[in-house]
């Protein structure tokens, strides 16, 4: 059988006056089950969002929304089994809105059906914007202090971004242990163009411990990264990128590496690519488009090693 339990109360306050009307409701209890959820799902084309749904449940509802003609603003705790996340927002009349979602314990192991990718998280988001379909903007603050990712559980992490004037700012900090990280991101794009640049420091990087890797086991790293592109595609991009100050620390001995620098160019007639470093210098420079050149390499490698790839005929 399938169940749905709702329980609630609404209050209507000065119905007579559209300005001061006010709808204030409480919901004591609402209650959905797996079957019914399975029954909803059925709308949805996308099998792999319908087993994410249906895993949430069942869920338990409860909390409480207050609409008025200036605005409108909600409190709801959602329950399930898998843990619990709190929703509050605010919409007032200007289309200017106020949310935030948190929880103090959830799993996601179970909802996105991947072994062992992401396990518990305790976070909080809280957010911003202006509802303007020529100029929306949107501002995120993001604090997480546990994300459980391939068995190992990453604490202080905090992503706050902005987008406005069609760009994006984004910035990730991790203070874990294991992984001490700052970078700075700025996204800008439209039909014609687009650029980024990022400016990354890594002040330190334990593979073994995260999980990554169990072939070095008492290896660390540290580096800074800065990068800035322009263009529309690979097949126009021009920019550069360094990676300075790279150590390797392994039981003490340490080794450094000077600068590596990619630096790219390219317009309808001409590309030059550089890689350049203490130990390697390469250039690719002439008249090609990147397309030719992978369709080539797959014809050759299916030529060759045909249980790899198949070539093209």
């Amino acid at each position: 059988s399938r169940s749905v339990d709702f329980d609630s109360k609404f209050v209507l306050q000065n119905i007579n006056n559209k300005e001061s009307l006010e709808i204030n409701s409480y919901i004591k209890k609402l209650y959905i089950d797996k079957d019914v959820a399975t029954a909803f799902s059925s709308l949805i084309n996308e099998n792999k969002t319908k087993e994410q749904l249906i895993a949430l449940f069942p869920i338990n509802i409860y909390g409480k929304g207050k609409y008025s003609h200036a605005s409108s603003n909600t409190d709801l705790t959602i329950t399930t089994e898998h843990g619990n996340i709190t929703i509050s927002g605010i919409l007032n009349k200007l289309r200017h809105t106020q949310f935030s979602i948190s929880s103090d314990s959830f799993n996601f192991q179970h909802i996105l059906k991947k072994q062992n990718l992401l396990g518990n998280a305790i976070f909080s988001i809280k957010g911003s914007a202006e509802i303007d379909k020529d100029n929306p903007q949107i501002n995120i603050e993001s604090e997480i202090k546990e994300l459980e990712i391939k068995g190992y559980k990453y604490k202080n992490i905090s992503i706050n971004g902005n987008y406005k004037d069609k760009s994006t700012t984004a910035v990730l900090n991790i203070e874990d242990p294991n992984i001490n990280l700052t970078s700075q991101a700025f996204y800008m794009g439209n039909n014609q163009s687009s650029s980024f640049k990022t400016d990354t420091k890594i002040g330190l990087f334990r593979p073994n411990n995260l999980l990554l890797s169990t072939k070095y086991p008492n290896i660390s790293f540290s580096t800074d990264i800065k990068a800035e592109f322009k263009g529309k595609n690979i097949e126009d991009l021009n920019g550069e990128a360094h990676i300075y100050n790279f150590t390797m620390n392994e039981q003490n001995e340490i080794y450094n590496l000077d600068t590596i620098s990619f630096s790219a160019y390219s317009n309808k007639q001409y590309k030059q690519y550089i890689l350049d470093s203490e130990f390697l210098f390469a250039e690719l420079e002439g008249k090609f488009n990147f397309e030719q050149i992978l369709a080539n390499g797959k014809k050759m490698i299916g030529k060759h090693v045909p249980s790899l790839i198949q070539s093209p005929l």
